[in-house]
Formats: structure tokens, sequence, C-alpha cells
């Protein structure tokens, strides 16, 4: 999860800093350890499902293994909101630059 000094300043500092305090939550040991978790106990629930012996139980595992590929793609999915919002701040800041500049003329 990586974004550059011109899209974290482009941040509303309190994005910024929770931007900030899930890079470092991203990046530890216990996160790694959290995400292989979440891929294994996601395989197995696909199995559950395959083999389930009734519609419910199919559809709590289903569920189950969606919830747990949520938090594997959890890292991926946070990168991408705040690149949007990073990148709808810049068009917004160059949008008012722009409109400064026509009302100055």
């Amino acid at each position: 999860m990586q974004l550059d000094m011109e899209q974290l300043n482009a941040l509303p500092p309190a994005d910024r800093n929770r931007y900030l305090a899930l890079e470092k939550l991203f990046a530890m040991p216990g996160w790694k350890i959290v995400v292989a978790l979440a891929k294994q106990n996601s395989e197995a629930a696909v199995q559950r499902a395959a083999f389930a012996t009734s519609w419910g139980d199919n559809r709590l595992a289903i569920g189950n293994g969606y919830a747990w590929n949520e938090i594997q793609q959890l890292e991926t999915a946070t990168e991408k909101t705040y690149a949007t919002m990073a990148v709808e701040a810049l068009t917004a800041a160059n949008a008012d630059k722009l409109s400064e500049e026509h009302d100055f003329e």
C-alpha cells in the first residue's frame, strides 16, 4: 500500500492520519499472519460449501468464505479507496486553481 507524497498531501488531515495508521498495520508481521489465516479459512469455507448437506449449511459456508475473503482483500481495497480520495481532492484543487486563474483574467 503506497500513496506518493502529492496524494498524501491532498488528503484531509484526518484521512491522511488514518491512511498512515493503516499502512503501518498492513506492514506488521501480525497482519501477514492474519491474511494467511484468512486465505486458509476462505479455502476451507469453499470446501464446506461444496460438500454441504443442506442449503442453509451451503449459504453459511459461502458467507463465511466471503467474510474471510474480505479480510484478504482489505489492504488492496483500502489503497484503492484512499487513492480515489486523493485523485478527487487533486482534481478539485486543480479545478479551483483553474477557476481562480479564469476569474483573474
